[in-house]
């Protein structure tokens, strides 16, 4: 999982929402001497962006293509996402054998016995919880960082990413 999380903090959370976000604060008057607010922000972008691409990585194999507009191929694909992560930190051996054999095969039967571990290791229900608690911390540090932060903004990009669909 720290390899995953070292992954997203450095494409997505960087790249998405922290240098925007930098930008953003430079453009505003928002000098270096004044490190406290952007450190208050990067935190906070840092918990969007996992945040955004962990549902990322469950839209992409849960989630319904007529309202994500994509079809995932994650699986396929082999990439390192939170599904996979989890998956294989909950698998027993014999769980674990599976995603060795099928894991990164582009083979429709394959993907569906991927698929059907995740319903068996009750990831949907762990993604929840998830998100639950995401949402709550990163709530928690925009009430807790200090005014000068745009908390309407961080509060915005928030509510925009607890609702996207998952279906």
């Amino acid at each position: 999982m720290e390899t995953y999380k070292a992954l997203v903090t450095n494409k997505t959370s960087c790249h998405l929402f922290t240098l925007p976000i930098a930008g953003a604060l430079h453009l505003a008057g928002i000098t270096e001497k004044q490190k406290q607010i952007f450190s208050e922000c990067e935190a906070i972008a840092f918990e969007l962006g996992h945040l955004g691409q962990v549902q990322n990585d469950y839209l992409d194999c849960f989630g319904d293509p007529t309202l994500t507009g994509k079809i995932g191929t994650d699986i396929e694909a082999n990439k390192c996402t939170w599904l996979a992560v989890k998956c294989l930190e909950l698998a027993s051996m014999d769980q674990q054998a599976i995603m060795v054999e099928c894991y990164g095969q582009n083979d429709a039967e394959k993907i569906l016995r991927v698929k059907e571990l995740y319903k068996v290791l009750d990831l949907p229900s762990i993604y929840t919880q998830f998100e639950k608690e995401a949402i709550g911390r990163i709530k928690k540090l925009i009430q807790q960082s200090s005014s000068a932060v745009p908390h309407d903004v961080f509060s915005e990009i928030l509510t925009q990413l607890s609702r996207r669909e998952i279906k």
